[in-house]
Parts: C-alpha cells; structure tokens; sequence
C-alpha cells in the first residue's frame, strides 16, 4: 500500500514523510497505484528526503484542495507518472 491522508469536513490534517521510500506500491481505495495521496480541504502533506518509485499511477496526488510542501530533496522516478498531480509548492531549505 502507499500513503494516504484524508481530512473530512475541511478538517485540517498534515502528515510529514521523511526519509522514507514508497516503492511498487498503490493507495487502497484509489485504484490508481498513486504511491501518494492526500485528499480533502486542509490535508497537507510535507515531504522532505523520501524515495517515489515504482508505482503504477502517479508519484504524489492532492485532491479535494489537498496540498503537498516539499524542500525539493525528494527522488521520484520510474511511476507510471512521476510529475505530481495536484498543489505543489517548493520551499527552500535554511
């Protein structure tokens, strides 16, 4: 299975994944083999030195005014999609 995070009645929700490998996995329920799902108003999902390969649908997915932060140290590569699907948004690291 992958990652999932679900926030319902625009629930805030964060989830953070480091250092982490999510390999020839998919999310129950998405029938996608997304390696990465967050779905939901105010789900947000931080990512930071993680491994994405190997997964049938796409590397990350935010749905539903999902979001994910990331510091740009990920490894996607080898899904079926590796450009993400969804909010994305880059910061820097200090």
């Amino acid at each position: 299975q992958g990652i999932e995070t679900l926030c319902l009645n625009a629930g805030a929700g964060q989830l953070s994944i480091v250092d982490s490998t999510i390999a020839n996995s998919g999310v129950r329920g998405s029938g996608s083999g997304d390696g990465v799902l967050g779905t939901g108003s105010g789900c947000a999902l931080t990512l930071s030195h993680n491994v994405i390969t190997g997964n049938s649908g796409t590397s990350m997915v935010s749905s539903g005014a999902g979001s994910f932060v990331t510091f740009g140290d990920n490894r996607v590569r080898g899904n079926g999609t590796d450009t993400p699907s969804g909010t994305v948004t880059a910061v820097p690291t200090r």
